[in-house]
């Protein structure tokens, strides 16, 4: 609970993310304060500020929780900026990463428990298993950042003792270790560096190694191969990163040196809020929030909102202490609203002919994202899955599946958490028995590892339902408890990266049926939702959660706002798409390559590339360099995505020869002079996507500028957002020529207020600079100003549509129906207009009308996008809205009573 005198909790009315590095400064988002108060920003929502690695491009690899990062800014810098945004009144929304820090020697509490091992201040900061299954790790960390065999590495003299600032250490190209000191001679310090060359061996002289072998075996870590590091890693990680090892946020003496610096911007006043990331790797999620919450500054009342990936049917626990989550759940509500459901089961043909995969895994989402996390339960997480499998082997000891062999025992965790529906589920030291979520969750989970018909063994199930449900085997003693807990608190930790590294990381790189669906948090395999389903989703969200965040893009998504928006149009056409497809495969088979007897690409990455091309295809292709800028962000692209899938290649075991055959597809799809239809053919089809995803786009921009939440906007988002995955979609943001069309905008809408047509065609017709999103944004954030209380805590209404087009159409009422506003966006626009390049507005509409409740037959509103005035009509009695008013100038409507 909070003090009586704290201060009201800061509640943002929007905000935008940036991404401070080292060529996004302080001091250049000083810069851009006030354009973003000018377009409507409440709160900047800032990537984390805490020192990170001298070359990290997104902070989130933590060196030290008590300094500012020096690459982005001073401490200076950063009192600049926040005295300049309390000035404007803004807040500051901060990026928080509990769960891990860089694995790294800029990180001094790691470089600490490197030197002193279990001894170490910070080695219980860690989640470090100091007596792992291999003896010759024990009291030792693995450091697998060797790019060979340790002897070959050791040999070719790359490891060196070197003498500098007073001590000893162990160099290796850019890591700098230190060595425990009672392992250092005293008669070395009374010539360092003879004692140094001594040390390191002469490369060809495998003898002349072993001084430094033996210093080496003494120290508290142990060199290793990188290609190691997934079977014998002995730390927790974030994911499968061995550069980030995860903290023990539990223990009170880690969460107060790692708040310190957070609690004083906090009290000072300089950071309104948090996002916390990554929740799900804390051992007690609740409990941290909870913490957070009791020990910041006692006149602090926290906007939290939590990184939480909800499956879908998954909810937010509600005795969480949060506002909400980060967003993912609405983003793939509200782009399920634009797939047309109707057409899913001709996709499906589609993607499977074209493909020729005749009933395998590959256009079977659910048991496609089983397999792929059990690959990485069986590869890049299979040290986490051994350390847990001892776990239960010696609980099983002392039950009556003692004889189950531990081999059966990992098989049947793997199996179990590779079902998992969920990231993970959420039972503490203070539960007796698990949540109905999470019961449901577990079940679920069981019961698919038994009907896989793998050969799991019937008693190592047993066993484990028993211990996730926290029923008590009824051979194992009381003092079995404490083991029973760590068990279910591991494997909880490790649920949720088999989730993202087996889902996001693998399974959305293999299954590209409708790529617009592959997204963070989504399922592909549910094919759009409806209307209705919409409405419940956001009914929900009013009741519960009615400030969580809103997002439709962020550094973490998959590809760009827009280009999914562009992407949903496939699912309208699919005659079109197939036929398409079809004759891009044909002229296209000369430029694939034989890569070990199969032509390269793939079909099925042939069939991703068209999506992602088309996707991010940029609208002003033909201005200079354009293309050519195109193309080498393309080629960035799909190595990742080729990588990711781990079928041809991978990060660790690069297939070169593969590689370049599919960046010398992308090379020749992207030339426009190679001579044949292609180039011409796949842009009118672009431009036909293009011009219906922009109806798209604005329905959901406004969708998440009014439904329940706080709305989030991510850097530069405010123009069209066409951007692959990251990196591509942290590239730097002109925010000057954001600045310049805000203010034209500004300067032409106040000149048509009369006669805003003129206008409102210029935006239509011009609509590739983005300007037109960019409108939509700054006047329903105005209204979202001027009408707070609506937005904050007003009910959501869903608004009844009647007519020939009512399918085409979402609508709501924010607030009671005497004083509050209404939303109106179209759907399927391409369906709506039957094809026709024409936009969704005037008579196109016929007879389609809103059924208002309780509002007085003549009431009025004003359209804020068009400064129109609208009088209600009545129909069958009742007051209504004809589509084809509200609708008369511009595609959405946000419309307040006047």
């Amino acid at each position: 609970m909070q003090s009586a005198n704290a201060t009201q909790k800061r509640i943002p009315v929007a905000t935008c993310r940036l991404q401070f590095n080292r060529d996004f400064t302080l001091s250049d988002a000083l810069n851009v304060l006030d354009y973003l108060r000018d377009l409507g920003i409440s709160d900047c929502y800032a990537s984390p500020l805490f020192e990170a690695r001298p070359d990290s491009t997104h902070g989130y690899d933590v060196c030290c929780f008590t300094r500012l990062n020096p690459c982005i800014g001073t401490e200076t810098d950063f009192g600049n900026f926040t005295r300049r945004s309390s000035e404007l009144g803004m807040g500051l929304l901060l990026d928080f990463v509990p769960n891990h820090m860089s694995a790294s020697p800029a990180n001094a509490w790691w470089l600490d428990v490197l030197e002193h091992g279990p001894d170490s201040r910070y080695a219980g900061f860690f989640d470090i298993n100091w007596r792992p299954s291999q003896p010759e790790l024990h009291n030792k960390v693995l450091m697998p950042i060797l790019e060979d065999d340790f002897e070959r590495v050791l040999e070719s003299g790359k490891l060196r003792i070197e003498w500098s600032e007073g001590r000893f250490r162990l160099r290796y190209h850019d890591h700098a270790l230190p060595l425990a000191r009672d392992t250092i001679p005293a008669e070395w310090h009374s010539d360092p560096r003879r004692a140094a060359r001594q040390l390191n061996g002469r490369p060809g002289d495998a003898h002349s190694f072993k001084a430094l072998r033996e210093l080496l075996d003494r120290q508290h870590y142990r060199l290793a191969c990188w290609r190691l590091a997934h079977a014998e890693i002995n730390y927790r990680r974030f994911f499968d990163i061995t550069e980030l090892a995860a903290l023990r946020m539990e223990e009170a003496e880690v969460f107060a040196a790692v708040h310190e610096l957070l609690f004083q911007w906090i009290a000072q006043r300089r950071v309104s809020g948090v996002r916390v990331d990554h929740p799900d790797g804390l051992r007690d999620p609740k409990q941290y929030f909870e913490g957070l919450h009791q020990h910041a500054p006692s006149r602090a009342a926290l906007y939290v909102v939590a990184e939480k990936i909800l499956s879908p049917n998954e909810r937010l626990p509600d005795d969480w202490p949060v506002d909400g989550t980060t967003g993912y759940d609405f983003l793939n509500q509200a782009n399920g609203l634009f797939v047309h459901a109707g057409n899913a089961p001709a996709l499906d043909r589609i993607y499977r002919e074209f493909t020729r995969a005749n009933g395998q895994v590959k256009t079977d989402f659910g048991r496609l994202a089983i397999a792929c996390k059990r690959q990485i339960l069986e590869t890049s997480l299979v040290s986490d899955v051994n350390g847990l499998a001892r776990r239960l082997e010696e609980i099983a000891s002392r039950t009556g599946a003692s004889s189950v062999p531990v081999d059966q025992l990992k098989f049947a965790l793997i199996e179990v958490i590779a079902a998992f529906p969920v990231y993970r589920t959420y039972i503490d030291e203070r539960h007796s028995r698990p949540s109905e979520q999470d019961r449901r969750i577990i079940e679920k989970a069981l019961s698919s590892a038994r009907e896989a018909g793998s050969p799991c063994d019937p008693a190592a199930l047993d066993l484990l339902r028993a211990l996730l449900l926290l029923e008590m085997p009824p051979d194992l003693p009381e003092t079995a408890t404490p083991e029973i807990r760590e068990f279910v608190a591991r494997f909880q930790q490790l649920t949720g990266p088999a989730a993202a590294k087996g889902i996001e990381d693998t399974a959305f790189y293999r299954f590209h049926r409708l790529l617009s669906l592959n997204e963070v948090g989504g399922d592909p395999g549910v094919f759009g939702i409806s209307v209705r389903e919409f409405h419940d989703y956001n009914t929900r969200m009013a009741e519960r959660w009615p400030h969580s965040l809103l997002a439709t893009a962020t550094h973490d998504t998959k590809r760009g706002e827009d280009a999914r928006a562009r992407l949903n149009v496939i699912s309208e056409m699919p005659e079109e798409w197939e036929r398409a497809v079809n004759r891009w495969r044909k002229w296209n088979v000369p430029y694939k390559t034989r890569v070990n007897g199969l032509p390269t690409p793939s079909a099925n990455d042939e069939y991703m590339l068209y999506q992602s091309l088309l996707g991010a295809f940029p609208p002003d292709v033909e201005q200079a360099g354009a293309l050519a800028q195109f193309r080498d962000r393309a080629l960035a692209f799909v190595t990742k995505a080729v990588r990711e899938a781990k079928l041809y290649t991978s990060w660790t075991d690069p297939n070169e020869a593969f590689e370049t055959a599919v960046r010398e597809f992308v090379v020749r799809l992207l030339d426009p002079h190679r001579g044949d239809m292609f180039f011409r053919d796949f842009r009118t089809f672009a431009d036909e996507l293009t011009f219906f995803g922009r109806f798209n786009s604005l329905s959901q921009t406004l969708l998440k500028l009014t439904c329940p939440g706080v709305p989030d906007l991510y850097q530069g988002c405010e123009l069209w957002d066409l951007s692959f995955v990251d990196p591509d979609n942290r590239r730097p943001v002109d925010f000057h020529e954001r600045r310049r069309l805000l203010e034209d905008l500004k300067k032409r809408f106040d000149s048509a207020l009369t006669n805003p047509r003129s206008f409102l065609d210029e935006l239509l017709q011009n609509a590739v600079s983005g300007q037109i999103k960019m409108h939509v944004i700054w006047r329903a954030l105005d209204l979202r100003h001027r009408r707070r209380a609506v937005f904050d805590t007003g009910p959501y209404s869903p608004l009844e549509v009647s007519g020939e087009k009512a399918q085409h159409v979402c609508a709501f009422l924010r607030g009671d129906a005497l004083s509050g506003t209404i939303t109106l966006v179209p759907r399927l626009v391409r369906s709506l207009t039957r094809g026709q390049r024409i936009a969704p507005i005037d008579e196109l509409w016929g007879d389609t009308v809103l059924v208002l409740p309780a509002v007085k037959a003549k009431a009025r509103f004003r359209n804020v996008f068009t400064n129109e005035i609208i009088q209600l009509e009545e129909r069958g009695g009742r007051p209504a809205l004809p589509l084809a008013s509200a609708l008369r100038l511009f595609p959405v409507a946000l419309m307040e009573p006047v």
